[in-house]
């Protein structure tokens, strides 16, 4: 069981590293947009006209492509009132519960983000300056949202059946 645990583990792993690659690239090239502007800006009043909707589609990138990762270690805001309580195999399992019942409420959500892309994309919707099709950065959400859902009901159901996460660490209660 043990082996089987290691590959699906590393096979998770893999499937989230290319979002959380593109969060840190995202955030990195705002980052230094936003230095850029600022420096444009204030020094010969040249200012980056496509910096507020760049900023838009990053920031974007930068939230939800996270999404998969936080999901996958678990490492959500979360308030373990029934840790104390039950055991260690109890409260995996009752996480598991939570985490599947996560996944089907993310159906929703996903859908409705496809519906609004492709109505973007009937639409023909454009950004102001740069003319990116509004659709593309909706239907990357929707890829971001699809994959989070999948991670919340793949840790749902291997919590519920082995009673152990994945092999990360575990964030260990904090005393107030």
């Amino acid at each position: 069981m043990s082996s089987f645990r290691n590959t699906v583990t590393a096979v998770l792993v893999t499937a989230v590293r290319l979002p959380k690659g593109l969060a840190m690239a995202a955030l990195m090239l705002l980052m230094v947009m936003t230095f850029f502007d600022i420096l444009l800006r204030s020094t010969v009043n040249a200012p980056i006209e496509a910096t507020t909707e760049l900023s838009r589609i990053l920031l974007m990138f930068v939230v939800f492509a996270a999404m998969p990762e936080v999901t996958l270690r678990g490492t959500h805001v979360a308030v373990d009132l029934l840790a104390p309580v039950l055991d260690r195999v109890g409260f995996a399992r009752i996480e598991g519960l939570i985490l599947i019942g996560s996944a089907v409420l993310m159906v929703w959500p996903d859908q409705k983000i496809l519906t609004l892309a492709m109505r973007s994309k009937s639409y023909d919707d454009m950004t102001e300056f740069l003319h990116i099709p509004t659709y593309l950065p909706a239907l990357c959400v929707f890829a971001f949202m699809v994959m989070t859902t999948a991670c919340f009901a793949i840790a749902g159901l291997w919590l519920l059946l082995t009673g152990y996460s994945f092999g990360f660490e575990r964030r260990e209660a904090k005393e107030w």
